[in-house]
């Protein structure tokens, strides 16, 4: 970590989605983030000193570009005091929240509170990649998540892990709870 202090902009450039810890301030991340998405091939052929090249030939119409950018964000701010951003990108943005949620998501939606229920942790796990899975999200890591799952069953439906459910009460898992049947959990 690098402290810094001020306003800033930052791009960050990743190969994959970031798993955003949200750290119960969603609203703030969802007012502060952009993504753009490159999904285009890469090029057949790298080209040496490519950005040298651009300069050279281009670099008066990028000047252009990136001050009409600039511009247009000003704009932006004077009449909404932020960036617009089109209805693509919100979904975007709403997607890698929610993924970065995920946990916290399956147990809201796909757990449910029965006196008589019980899950075992292997259940839930499956349950939890699968449901992922069906949203198109990247899980935890396998390191990770056990220990995410406990620590959302005991926040939203308040079952304490347990060394003693499944067959004759020798698996690890929780009580009280179930699963809920697959139709009712494709909702975020």
């Amino acid at each position: 970590p690098i402290p810094l202090r001020g306003d800033f902009n930052l791009g960050i450039t990743c190969n994959a989605d970031l798993n955003i810890r949200l750290e119960g301030d969603l609203g703030a991340w969802r007012r502060r983030m952009m993504i753009i998405r490159y999904d285009r091939p890469a090029p057949l052929r790298r080209i040496d000193d490519f950005d040298s090249r651009l300069l050279q030939e281009e670099g008066p119409g990028i000047l252009r570009w990136m001050v009409e950018g600039a511009m247009m964000l000003l704009d932006d701010i004077s009449e909404v005091g932020n960036y617009r951003l089109t209805p693509a990108q919100i979904a975007r943005v709403d997607g890698l929240l929610a993924q970065s949620e995920s946990v916290r998501l399956f147990v809201e939606n796909c757990v449910v509170a029965e006196p008589n229920g019980e899950i075992t942790t292997e259940e839930l796990r499956r349950a939890y990649y699968d449901y992922c899975e069906g949203q198109s999200w990247n899980t935890l890591p396998e390191g990770e998540a056990p220990k995410a799952l406990q620590n959302a069953m005991l926040k939203v439906h308040h079952a304490r892990f347990r060394h003693d459910v499944g067959i004759n009460g020798t698996r690890r898992g929780f009580r009280g709870v179930r699963l809920q049947k697959g139709d009712q959990r494709d909702a975020h």
